[in-house]
């Protein structure tokens, strides 16, 4: 599951969607909507994580985007 509002829209990708008259879903499949690189960590390590990338890399705006759950294998968009 992605959470959408869980970082921040360029406005590029607006404009993008609107020109090519893309939907959502195709948008994300396109441009990723901005999200550069994903770590998909145990929520156990995601504190120890965000403090290392912070101290090592800091330069890098990290964001909580979604979470991985059991079921059917796809992408929901929230």
């Amino acid at each position: 599951t992605l959470h959408r509002d869980s970082w921040p829209s360029l406005p590029i990708f607006d404009l993008l969607c609107e020109l090519g008259k893309l939907t959502l879903k195709e948008a994300y499949r396109s441009f990723n909507m901005g999200i550069g690189y994903v770590l998909i960590v145990d929520q156990n390590h995601v504190h120890d994580i965000h403090h290392f990338i912070r101290r090592t890399f800091n330069h890098f705006t990290l964001y909580t985007i979604g979470q991985v759950i059991a079921g059917e294998q796809h992408v929901q968009l929230l």
